[in-house]
């Protein structure tokens, strides 16, 4: 059974328009759209399976990829206006899988943290999170990608693998796109 739960469309970005719209996309970002799809594809790649959560899905872009990919899960997306990842939850561990993608650079780095907390209390022991986030490290003068006004961090490989393994026992990092972006799975 899969159930997806569509992110609000008043979310600030709007990935959607760079998959599946592209000419709705400014002309000024549009070489930003190949590196979105392949980062997209790394995403996809993890399997997952029973309760998904998708935090700080945006537009819901990636949440229905990931549900139609992986039509056993149950996918739901949230965005800061369904769950702020900063506020605790309730409930014990429920979730067998969080995709936290590009979501940790818009929080400060003590909000990450908490954050981070927060994720690990509803995830199952078995559970895992996928997490990227922009690599600042990656020379990027040409496309300014890392420029957006709400990011409040950078990440580079090893701040990523530190701020990750306060919460987690085991995460395997990854370059995306030639290492434009980070991406880690985690587990308790």
């Amino acid at each position: 059974m899969m159930a997806t739960q569509d992110c609000p469309p008043e979310s600030v970005d709007h990935i959607g328009d760079r998959l599946d719209h592209p000419d709705r996309v400014p002309v000024e970002y549009r070489h930003l759209i190949p590196d979105d799809r392949a980062r997209v594809s790394w995403i996809l790649r993890h399997p997952v399976m029973g309760r998904v959560f998708d935090v700080g899905c945006s537009d819901g872009a990636i949440t229905r990829r990931i549900a139609a990919r992986w039509p056993r899960a149950t996918v739901t997306g949230l965005d800061v206006t369904e769950w702020d990842i900063r506020q605790p939850c309730t409930g014990g561990p429920l979730i067998d899988a969080i995709f936290c993608t590009e979501v940790l650079e818009h929080l400060f780095p003590h909000e990450s943290q908490i954050a981070l907390a927060n994720l690990w209390t509803i995830l199952k022991s078995t559970g895992q999170l996928i997490v990227t986030v922009p690599n600042r490290e990656y020379d990027d003068r040409l496309r300014a990608r890392w420029a957006w006004p709400d990011h409040r961090q950078y990440f580079s490989y090893a701040s990523l693998n530190a701020v990750l393994r306060r919460q987690f026992a085991a995460v395997q990092l990854s370059p995306i796109v030639d290492g434009i972006w980070l991406g880690a799975v985690c587990t308790k």
